[in-house]
C-alpha cells in the first residue's frame, strides 16, 4: 500500500473528511489533498503529527513496515486501563489497573461533590455552592 492509500484509508477508519484531517494536523486542505491523490508525501513533522492523530506509527505511513498499530495499539493500550480489582473504601471505589497504576472515583453522587470540594480547598479554590443531586 502507498503512502497515500494508509493515509486515505486510516482517515476514513476515523470518520474524517480530508478538510477536517487538513485542520486538525494543521495543513491547507489543497495541500492535504495532493497528499491522498497526488502522491505527494508531507515533511517528517507532518507525518509525526499524522501518525498521533490517526493512532498508527511513522513506520507504517512511511512503508518502513506493513503493519499497522491501531487495532494492536488499541487492544495493548485498553488492557492498561482494564480494572484487576475493585475495592470500595472511604466513599470511593478504587480499581487497580495495569503497570501499578490506581483510579479513585467517587462512589455515589454525594461523594463525588464532596471529593470535587475537597480538591478545590487542596488547590485553593473558592468551594462553589453545589446544588442537590
Amino acid at each position: 500500500m502507498t503512502f497515500a492509500e494508509k493515509l486515505r484509508q486510516l482517515r476514513e477508519d476515523k470518520n474524517l473528511t480530508q478538510r477536517e484531517l487538513a485542520n486538525i494536523v494543521p495543513t491547507s486542505f489543497s495541500t492535504y489533498r495532493r497528499w491522498e491523490t497526488e502522491g505527494y508525501t508531507p515533511p517528517l513533522p507532518l507525518i509525526k503529527r499524522l501518525a498521533e492523530v490517526l493512532d498508527t506509527t511513522v513506520s507504517y505511513l512511511t512503508g518502513e513496515t506493513e503493519e499497522s498499530v491501531t487495532k494492536a495499539g488499541q487492544a495493548e493500550n485498553a488492557s492498561e486501563f482494564t480494572p484487576t480489582t475493585v475495592t470500595q473504601e472511604r466513599g470511593m471505589l478504587s480499581y487497580e489497573l495495569g503497570n501499578g497504576r490506581r483510579l479513585q472515583v467517587p462512589d455515589t453522587p454525594e461523594n463525588a461533590v464532596q471529593f470535587w470540594a475537597r480538591v478545590d480547598r487542596l488547590i485553593g479554590l473558592q468551594p462553589q455552592a453545589t446544588a442537590a443531586v
